[in-house]
């Protein structure tokens, strides 16, 4: 079967993405300080308004902690534009606080930045956590827009009196006149201050319900990034809304009035701390979600449990999985058929994973989660690792067997370089000196070198043994365990179902049952009872060696012994070894290898 031919494309929240080239931290918090003290100074010293120093300290906390939130966003999500608008709220709020001033100029301008920041502040909501409009917030949007343009702006150009949108931006007798008054008509201005409180209401019924809607549907890990800006926003916009509905029907209980001022003024204080906090709610959770992953694929977990895994990290049931192939441009799903990474449809995003030209694999994910790029990168980051341990794997597998494979080659060359070199020329010299022996009669000397040769020959045929018997080679795992078995009186070998295996699967056994088998031979006293049992059992070649000497804590053995070359050698096979022993309770040793018929 072929496979796609497309290469994936990462496309990420990039807009004028150098944008926090020149919003560097420092000058703009210097300027949004120094904004906010020159703005309290101007409030304070002015004394036009009934609580003047309540405003100053309102205004300069609103444009600081905008600017600290935004200068943060910059920094934790540089392709993200949350934080330029965050800096924008933060330049329109020091133009609103210019309402403190005794100047009716400066006064007038400041009153005329109070639609301008209310609009960045919706459009942050209503786009958040990108800066996308959907078709939906753009409808919501134009009807806040509407309000200003029917409502707000034929008001402040015929009021000769105007004042601050805030709670705590309402004036004394002395306020400042309209400076920016192109017609004198007070009573057509009411008209559109009526206007204006109805629209208000309807705008904010609409955007809540939207916000609200929002929430609900939303994914769990998508919920999590919205809710502290949604829940804060939604208390916000209600309560403007409300404040619109009691200027329509005119309502005078100036307890309510003031409750809900300073209920509407602690939300607008909460609003960029909420931002604040979204941000590191979704770093926290993206840190949790990667230790979560890594756990959860330990190990080389197939490429299906991988994309189950990355898809409920991210709350996308339609996340895919594609896997680069040997060719470099073909791509398949989890289950090999092809794919083609480009082509993800509506709403869809592919992410390269991998560094390098050309990246391993990629995730289809929904768009939405670009805006929530601390959870994406750490799901990416988990799959990733997880491809380059299951690589380091299978590299390391393969390079254990080919020196498992090497290892077992040079066994039986030397095995077979003793058997047809040394042993044959040692029996030919035994045969010389039993000849030389009958022709000179008895002689000590000779009967020394013939027993010397005789102790030659039985090393040379223990060291061959020992290499790669050649019944191993020859009869199988029975028949070469038996054989080893045979010089130690105190050993039972019980052979089951077996059949002929591959070279490297009954190596790994033979020689693992063999350093058991050793190390209970010299380590049980003359009286102990020694079992060695081999059989094939659910695919698996299985082999076990039992004692009741005097056993031992697996715990202390020493590093690189014996214990740890069986290990290593059966994880070259493919298989696993388990130690049972305790002090005064004998030993059992137990391994299993796949099955592996040759």
């Amino acid at each position: 079967m072929s496979a796609a031919t497309t290469a994936p494309v990462e496309l990420r929240d990039g807009e004028l993405a150098g944008w926090h080239e020149w919003a560097r931290p420092w000058p703009v918090m210097i300027a949004a300080l120094v904004a906010a003290g020159l703005t309290a100074l101007l409030t304070v010293s002015a004394d036009v308004l009934v609580r003047p120093d309540g405003f100053a300290l309102f205004s300069s906390y609103s444009v600081v902690a905008f600017a600290a939130v935004g200068l943060l966003w910059r920094r934790r999500r540089p392709q993200s534009l949350v934080g330029l608008v965050l800096l924008l709220v933060a330049a329109a709020l020091a133009g609103v606080a210019l309402q403190g001033s005794s100047w009716s100029l400066v006064f007038s301008i400041g009153v005329l930045f109070d639609p301008v920041a209310a609009l960045l502040a919706w459009y942050l909501l209503l786009s958040y956590p990108g800066v996308r409009l959907t078709r939906a917030a753009t409808a919501v949007f134009a009807l806040a827009v509407w309000t200003v343009v029917v409502g707000f702006v034929p008001w402040f150009f015929l009021s000769p009196a105007i004042n601050g949108g805030t709670f705590l931006a309402r004036c004394t007798a002395g306020c400042p006149p309209n400076a920016l008054m192109i017609a004198d008509r007070p009573d057509v201005a009411g008209h559109f201050a009526t206007v204006e409180e109805v629209f208000r209401v309807l705008f904010a019924i609409a955007m809540v319900a939207l916000l609200v809607s929002r929430l609900v549907l939303a994914t769990r890990p998508r919920r999590r990034i919205l809710a502290p800006v949604y829940a804060v926003g939604c208390v916000w916009i209600g309560l403007f809304g409300l404040f619109g509905a009691i200027g329509y029907f005119a309502v005078t209980e100036q307890r309510l009035i003031d409750a809900l001022g300073w209920l509407l003024t602690g939300t607008r204080v909460v609003l960029p701390l909420a931002f604040a906090l979204a941000l590191l709610l979704a770093q926290s959770y993206a840190g949790r979600s990667l230790a979560t992953m890594m756990q959860r694929l330990q190990g080389s977990p197939a490429p299906a449990e991988l994309e189950r895994a990355a898809a409920e990290a991210l709350g996308d049931p339609r996340l895919r999985l594609a896997l680069r192939r040997s060719n470099e441009n073909a791509w398949t799903d989890v289950d090999g058929a092809p794919i083609v990474p480009a082509a993800g449809g509506p709403g869809r995003r592919w992410r390269a994973l991998g560094s390098g030209e050309h990246p391993t694999a990629a995730l289809g994910h929904d768009a939405a989660l670009d805006d929530d790029a601390e959870l994406l990168d750490a799901v990416s980051t988990a799959v990733v690792l997880s491809f380059d341990r299951s690589r380091t794997d299978t590299e390391l597998q393969a390079s254990r067997r080919r020196i498992a494979t090497a290892s077992a080659t040079e066994r039986r060359r030397i095995e077979r370089d003793l058997h047809d070199s040394a042993q044959q020329q040692l029996v030919a010299l035994r045969i010389h000196l039993d000849r030389a022996s009958e022709r000179l009669g008895r002689d000590e000397e000779l009967e020394q070198v013939g027993l010397g040769l005789e102790q030659a020959l039985h090393e040379i045929r223990a060291i061959a043994h020992g290499a790669y018997p050649a019944v191993l080679r020859d009869f199988g795992l029975g028949a070469a365990l038996t054989e080893a078995a045979r010089s130690d009186g105190r050993v039972r070998v019980k052979v089951g179902r077996l059949g002929r295996y591959g070279e490297e699967v009954e190596a790994a056994v033979y020689f693992s049952a063999l350093e058991a088998l050793q190390n209970a031979s010299k380590h049980c006293p003359a009286d102990s009872r020694i079992a060695v049992e081999v059989w094939e059992d659910a695919g698996d070649v299985r082999f076990e060696v039992r004692d009741d000497g005097p056993g031992f804590d697996p715990s202390t053995a020493p590093e690189g012994g014996g214990l740890v070359g069986m290990r290593d050698r059966l994880a070259v096979a493919g298989g696993t070894v388990e130690i049972h022993s305790a002090p005064g309770h004998g030993t059992r040793v137990s391994g299993a290898v796949p099955a592996r018929s040759t």
